[in-house]
């Protein structure tokens, strides 16, 4: 073998070896159950699931809070009064008196809500005081040992009935949806975990291939010199070393992507380098279809957000049924409206057409001189008139029937209901 041949091949081992071990500095060996517990506790995704739990949490604890008994203590300090108030005497003259007096009061209230019927019981004890100055002064004192106050209305809904129904499933919903969401997260670090796994073992079969193409290209290149292969074979097996070079190429930017993609997910120091190891076991059970829906039914978000969603629909409906007076009156006004707007329409409609008749006779008087300019412009005038009149009517006739549609889906004049072509419209 010449020198120049040797040197070559010497060239190309050692110039690869940088390239096949350019993930060596600063390598980290990471196991997949590593990834999952670090995504949990340092993902973004982690981090936006527990904030969520957070908020929920929160709102369930100040909704328990509202159910307890608020204790409320207002309090004037003292308070020093100078003044003059005018006074009428018995003749009906009036003069000013002199008040000063310090004052000072305190009121405890506790407010308990009512579960069953949504009203609000109060309970205040208050003291005041009042201290004359001047001649005379004395001391006074004012006190409510005790004062009971209910306030119930009659025809709201029940907020707080409806409220203890709805947020303990609204909480559990959370927490549920909670665990689904880390589940989601784990799931998403295997799928950066593998696709870094999976980049590495492509990237060492590339530079293995490429070694081999290598050594194959200069053991060629010997025989063409020796005549035992055609110079077409070199070409191809030169071809093929150029391929794998390419595709070592490749490999190392998907390397160094999934690299990125799984540091950037874990919240790790970009110049840490992660050498995925691959699992040696897997979690082995036996799942039957019955005990999965069973589980899922109990314990997946999805099932609770259908009965807080249930809920909150029959909490609607409750509400509704203290607006659906307000909605018939509307109604009942609407069709009265539309029924009085097609007479209005029929007069405006024949007011238009004796304007315009009248209009024309003004118009073959004032030729044959028998009618003055002015009574002409009157004539016009209340055509024009007439005729705004009449498109004005008519839009309010439009207007009353589509909003008589758009409130009861039915059409009147066809006596069946507003319907559309759905099929083509998702199309």
């Amino acid at each position: 073998m010449k020198l120049t041949t040797r040197f070559f091949i010497i060239f190309v081992v050692f110039g690869v070896m940088p390239g096949i071990h350019a993930f060596a500095a600063g390598q980290r060996d990471i196991t997949l159950q590593e990834v999952i517990a670090l995504a949990r506790t340092r993902s973004v995704d982690a981090a936006v699931a527990a904030n969520e739990l957070r908020a929920a949490y929160w709102e369930y604890r100040t909704f328990r809070a509202d159910l307890l008994p608020e204790v409320t203590f207002t309090a004037t300090i003292p308070s020093f009064n100078k003044r003059y108030n005018s006074y009428q005497r018995e003749d009906g003259s009036y003069t000013f008196l002199r008040d000063d007096n310090i004052m000072m009061n305190g009121a405890l209230t506790i407010d308990q809500r009512i579960w069953l019927t949504g009203g609000t019981l109060s309970l205040t004890t208050s003291l005041d005081f009042v201290r004359q100055l001047g001649d005379g002064a004395a001391n006074r004192f004012m006190s409510v040992p005790v004062a009971l106050r209910l306030n119930q209305p009659l025809f709201a809904v029940n907020d707080v009935k409806w409220n203890r129904r709805i947020e303990p499933v609204r909480y559990k919903e959370a927490r549920a949806n909670f665990v689904s969401q880390t589940e989601e997260v784990a799931m998403l670090a295997i799928n950066y975990f593998f696709n870094l796994l999976s980049a590495r073992e492509e990237y060492a079969s590339a530079a293995q291939n490429v070694d081999n193409a290598e050594k194959l290209y200069e053991a060629a290149k010997v025989k063409r010199e020796m005549g035992r292969i055609s110079e077409n074979d070199l070409l191809q097996i030169e071809l093929n070393l150029l391929n794998s070079r390419s595709s070592l190429t490749s490999g190392e930017s998907s390397v160094r992507s999934c690299m990125f993609q799984l540091r950037s997910f874990l919240n790790l120091p970009e110049d840490e380098e992660l050498v995925p190891v691959v699992p040696e076991q897997v979690p082995l059970a036996d799942v039957n279809f019955q005990d999965a829906l069973g589980h899922a039914l109990d314990n997946n978000s999805l099932a609770l957000n259908i009965q807080r969603r249930q809920l909150e629909a029959d909490y609607e409906v409750a509400k509704a049924r203290g607006e659906r007076q307000d909605f018939n009156q509307n109604l009942f006004i609407l069709v009265e409206r539309f029924n009085n707007q097609r007479r209005q329409l029929e007069l405006a409609l024949r007011a238009d057409e004796i304007a315009t008749r009248r209009y024309d006779s003004s118009v073959e008087t004032f030729l044959i001189g028998k009618l003055s300019a002015l009574d002409l412009n009157d004539s016009q005038e209340n055509k024009d008139t007439a005729r705004s009149k009449y498109l004005s009517e008519m839009f309010y006739y439009w207007y009353y029937y589509y909003q008589l549609r758009s409130l009861t889906l039915w059409d009147f004049p066809t006596d069946s209901p507003v319907e559309a072509d759905f099929e083509a419209i998702v199309k």
